[in-house]
């Protein structure tokens, strides 16, 4: 069994691509060297709004300065820049 430590994404940044990825970029919070597919709770301003599978981590960069790291979805994603602009959006693990 291969148990994933918990984490939290803020989302600072998200990308939308023809073939149907998003890409959600921002730090992370919690001990998680790579994050592989799983399930997370997408919060708005620490209010639940959706369920989505994140597919994985597209490229880990630990050496970026502000420590941002990015994870994909092929799920539908009710965000856009402005929010994230806004409010306070995160990911949360909720389980593989």
């Amino acid at each position: 069994m291969n148990m994933m430590t918990c984490f939290e994404l803020k989302m600072v940044d998200l990308f939308r691509f023809a073939d149907g990825r998003t890409v959600l970029v921002g730090p992370v919070e919690g001990d998680v060297k790579f994050i592989r597919s799983c399930k997370c709770e997408l919060l708005v301003d620490g209010v639940p709004k959706s369920i989505i599978h994140i597919e994985g981590e597209m490229m880990p960069d630990r050496a970026s300065p502000e420590g941002y790291r990015s994870v994909w979805t092929r799920d539908a994603v009710s965000l856009d820049r402005k929010l994230l602009s806004t409010s306070e959006c995160r990911l949360r693990f909720i389980g593989e």
